[in-house]
Order: structure tokens, then sequence, then C-alpha cells
């Protein structure tokens, strides 16, 4: 059984930078930029590789701030695939080191950051509706993001 606290102790990294980008480890165009002028502490876990290494994941996720979670950021840098990185999301909300530990009440965002979009609207707006329903997620996929951690 692995001890879902101890990966991610392993594949933490604590920021509490003015702007937070976080690139496409890949090489990709993709990224996500977020400014924090209070120089709140966040948590970046790397789940790629690192926490999650033997099934679809997602890139990485972000809890704000760091000691007394409020929000947490699923993030996802992709290319073109949106269906891909959907299903790379779903599956990083119900591994068992993330369902348990963010409850309802937490707000919780899904940033798909894509270079091209290559999937029609409606099927946008179904996972959206998903999402909400299922995960109390709100999906955002955008080709490039750009947050104030404060108006999140």
């Amino acid at each position: 059984m692995i001890n879902c606290e101890e990966k991610i102790s392993k594949c933490e990294e604590i920021k509490f930078d003015p702007d937070i980008i976080i690139n496409d480890s890949d090489g990709g165009k993709s990224k996500l930029r977020l400014k924090n002028s209070k120089r709140i502490k966040v948590r970046i876990i790397k789940v790629d590789d690192c926490v999650i290494e033997d099934t679809t994941r997602c890139d990485y996720v972000i809890e704000i701030p760091m000691d007394n979670i409020k929000i947490v950021l699923f993030i996802e840098l992709k290319g073109k695939n949106v269906e891909h990185g959907i299903e790379q999301f779903e599956k990083t909300i119900n591994h068992m080191c993330f369902k348990n530990r963010y409850g309802s009440d937490l707000q919780k965002r899904a940033y798909l950051v894509i270079t091209k979009v290559k999937i029609p609207v409606s099927k946008i707006d179904n996972s959206k509706k998903k999402f909400r329903k299922e995960y109390n997620c709100l999906l955002i996929i955008k080709e490039y993001v750009n947050e104030d951690i404060e108006k999140i």
C-alpha cells in the first residue's frame, strides 16, 4: 500500500514568490502563471511521474494557501489533446492520494492549458457540467493562464 502523504511530501515544492510560473516539463509551449503579490505560501505537488507513476494523471496540483487549504488547482499543460487532458484530471481527482484529501467544501479548479483547441464546443460544455456535478470542480480550458491568487 502506498503512503500518499509520504509520496506527496517527496513531490512537493513550497513557493511564495510574487510570480509563480509553471512550464510544460515536456518542453511544450503551455504555461501557467500565478501572481502572488502577498507572497502567500503555496504547495506545488508534481503529480506526473512523482506522486502517480503508473497511470494517467495531470501534471500538478497546487494547494492555496499551503497551511489551511482553501483552493485546489489541478493543472495539465497540454498541446492540443483536450479529451486526454480531461481524462487525466478525472484519473487524478479519483486517485486514492487525492480523492479523500480535499473536502467537498474546498474550491477546486482544473486548468487545462492548451496550445490549440480541436474539440467541439458542445463536448467541452458537457465536460464542464460533468466536472461541476461529479467533482464540485470548475473546469477551465485556456491557451494561457495568468491568474491572481487573491482573485481565484
